[in-house]
């Protein structure tokens, strides 16, 4: 599988990615993906084991390999968050934190919109500059020395 981004510049602000078409996860159709606004915010659901940094390309459910980091549209509550996410109410050890998109954007991250029938506000967090398929090159750009982690990018979340 292989999937090239298009980009489009934006006067004076990151560059903003084009939509990208990738295969549904579970029922084989496909979605397109969509960038997400450079003034919206999504917010990522963690809890006592912390918050994911990187796709898990090994140990992924299934004989899926992951290659964003999943997030919501929005900013969303504890309670919001662990019941889009795992579809019941959040455990005390449940958090979240929150992104704006441009921050995103600024530090070498692409923010799409990728919805799913299960989960409608879901928001995919991907690496620029290489295209997003399971590849060395890819997988190398989440561990390079020079990548800024999500945890330097993001505003103060709920429950941390």
């Amino acid at each position: 599988m292989k999937f090239a981004l298009t980009r489009r510049p934006l006067a004076s602000e990151p560059e903003v990615p084009g939509p990208v078409e990738l295969p549904d996860d579970e029922a084989g159709g496909l979605y397109e993906w969509r960038p997400i606004g450079i003034g919206e915010s999504v917010t990522q659901y963690g809890d006592d084991r912390g918050f994911r940094d990187s796709p898990r390309f090994e140990g992924a459910p299934g004989p899926v390999v992951e290659l964003d980091i999943s997030m919501l549209r929005g900013r969303r509550s504890v309670e919001e968050a662990a019941r889009a996410v795992l579809r019941r109410p959040p455990k005390p050890t449940s958090c979240v934190r929150y992104f704006r998109v441009v921050r995103l954007l600024s530090t070498g991250y692409l923010a799409f919109s990728s919805p799913s029938a299960s989960n409608p506000d879901h928001v995919s967090i991907v690496i620029g500059g290489t295209e997003i398929r399971d590849s060395p090159e890819y997988r190398s750009k989440w561990s390079a020395a020079d990548r800024v982690p999500l945890s330097d990018v993001c505003d103060q979340g709920e429950g941390e």
